[in-house]
């Protein structure tokens, strides 16, 4: 009971700290290529179908740096689809050598969790609930920047 009451309060604490940051959009938009139009059996001209696959555009997008006791955190989405695609932890805690090991040890499992679950919910990490609660607070920013996330 203890140890639930002492996560909460951690975690109001990061997310009252977040510090913004401006995110990063892609600007690339894909130019509709004008297909040709063929006549159908009523009469009407109708687009031809097209075997080639339209490509999917890819944005990139930063979420909040949240500070936590062992340094910032900040990581950036990469969203295809509606679909999250790759997390990247762009700012690791590093305040001490400790908080750099744990930042490089546990960013692959924080990733694998974000790209498991789809959003910025999922259950931290023992060992790492700092980074765990900011690594999600900073996704659910990027999220929200893209309108995948509700508040």
């Amino acid at each position: 009971a203890i140890l639930g009451f002492a996560a909460m309060l951690i975690g109001m604490y990061l997310i009252g700290t977040a510090r913004l940051a401006p995110p990063l959009r892609a600007t690339a938009v894909p130019t509709p290529t004008p297909r040709p139009m063929v006549a159908s059996p009523s009469g009407t001209a109708v687009p031809q179908a097209t075997t080639a696959p339209v490509p999917d555009v890819v944005a990139g997008i930063a979420g909040d740096v949240i500070d936590t006791p062992y340094g910032d955190l900040q990581v950036r989405v990469f969203l295809s689809a509606g679909r999250i695609e790759d997390v990247e932890m762009v700012v690791k805690p590093a305040a001490q050598r400790r908080s750099r090991q744990i930042s490089e040890s546990v960013d692959s499992r924080l990733r694998k969790r974000s790209l498991a679950a789809q959003s910025a919910h999922f259950d931290v990490l023992s060992g790492a609930t700092y980074t765990s609660v900011a690594y999600m607070r900073s996704l659910e920013t990027a999220l929200r920047a893209a309108s995948m996330e509700q508040p």
